[in-house]
């Protein structure tokens, strides 16, 4: 049997508010102070996300090109985000023009996952702009240079996006594969990352945190444990007709920035993660409403 509908859209959506909850959940785990080892599935849901995402961006420009790609993000992303920091910082406080402004501009965040995310985009439309004949080469290197460069939580995702673009340019023969085929690749992938999380657990090898080589034991983790994940709407097809994970499917933009604010007031019982639950839930409808039927409206 084959897997012709891995990654078809349905998936993607799915995975994406597998992704948008295990995050969210997993911040509040950090928030409870809980073994850093059970924290590992939100890192690697960021990747999952990353993977999506580039997976997604790809199969837009098979389609249409360049065409109104900044438009797309403007709406979909950049002023939804704009809207966000409003809203915050009229609860926090101004913090000052300069946090203010570099938060605005996607070059410094609280959020940090945006800003990647659009520092993503920006690469590959420059990319694809001038240099499409060597767009894998050019992804490589640059890849290298944010593993080498940029912090911890930003160096241990620097292939998640491009994976999710090469999986687009060969969709077609990883269709064609069988689920024997995908078995193998899962359990492979999924026993490299558990190599690596084993590795990185060893106290010698904990205390290089921080470090270059961490950043390479950490991509060997995250990206190589997102992988099987993609399998689970092929090998689970009941998740596929899960509304809850669809809806938050296509709301995890606004699930990843609503609940951020919210995680430092859970209070380690069930009573908070209930009342975090909820209050996630009804913000992520509300801002959701505002971002489709407003913005989208008149954009």
């Amino acid at each position: 049997m084959m897997a012709s509908d891995i990654l078809c859209r349905q998936q993607t959506t799915v995975l994406r508010g597998m992704a948008a909850i295990i995050i969210a959940v997993f911040h509040v785990f950090i928030e409870w102070q809980l073994p850093r080892v059970v924290n590992v599935m939100g890192s690697v849901s960021v990747a999952l996300f990353l993977l999506l995402s580039g997976f997604g961006i790809h199969e837009s420009y098979k389609a249409n090109g360049l065409k109104n790609y900044w438009h797309k993000k403007l709406k979909r992303i950049i002023i939804p985000y704009w809207l966000f920091l409003t809203v915050v910082t009229m609860f926090r406080g101004f913090p000052g023009w300069k946090p203010f402004l570099l938060d605005f501009c996607f070059l410094e965040s609280e959020f940090w996952f945006i800003p990647y995310l659009m520092w993503c985009y920006l690469v590959y439309w420059i990319i694809q702009r001038w240099f499409s004949r060597w767009l894998i080469p050019a992804f490589i290197i640059i890849g290298f240079i944010a593993l080498n460069t940029l912090q911890q939580i930003e160096a241990e995702q620097s292939y998640s996006f491009f994976a999710g673009v090469l999986a687009s340019q060969h969709i077609e023969q990883l269709r064609s594969k069988d689920k024997k085929f995908w078995w193998r690749v899962g359990t492979i992938s999924f026993l490299i990352g558990f190599a690596f999380l084993i590795l990185k657990e060893i106290p010698a090898v904990h205390a290089y945190k921080g470090t270059l080589p961490y950043h390479y034991i950490l991509l060997f983790i995250k990206l190589p444990l997102a992988i099987p994940s993609l399998l689970l709407p092929v090998f689970f097809r009941f998740l596929m007709q899960s509304r809850i994970l669809y809806l938050a499917g296509i709301s995890s933009l606004e699930i990843y920035l609503v609940h951020l604010p919210l995680v430092s007031y859970v209070e380690k019982n069930v009573l908070h993660f209930i009342l975090f639950t909820a209050a996630t839930t009804l913000l992520t409808y509300i801002y959701y409403q505002i971002n489709h039927k407003v913005i989208a409206k008149y954009l």
